[in-house]
């Protein structure tokens, strides 16, 4: 039991680790380019919320199974829309009013 535990963790760190860079370094091309801070993270982190979902569904956790428990999926939902708003606010505060770069918040 405590073997498979630890496989998860490792997984989820790597599942975590993976999306975030490629999310982080997506980020950067599109605000070096195209779009603003805002509009970055508007489009990215959905994105992010749904490859994360399946890729910890799958690999992580490794489920299979068709059905959806409403109740997991909900409490996913209801933590990732606070994370948009928390990221918001953070760039918000950080990058708009105290002017960090954008790049480190």
């Amino acid at each position: 039991m405590i073997g498979k535990i630890m496989r998860q963790i490792f997984r989820f760190g790597l599942v975590g680790l993976s999306l975030n860079f490629t999310l982080y370094i997506a980020y950067l091309i599109l605000t070096a380019f195209y779009l603003s801070p805002f509009n970055a993270v508007f489009l990215l982190y959905p994105v992010g919320v749904v490859v994360g979902f399946f890729a910890h569904r799958r690999f992580t956790f490794k489920v299979y199974s068709q059905k959806w428990r409403i109740f997991d999926l909900s409490n996913y939902v209801f933590l990732s829309v606070t994370g948009f708003f928390l990221n918001f606010l953070l760039l918000y505060v950080f990058f708009e009013k105290l002017g960090y770069p954008h790049q480190l918040v």
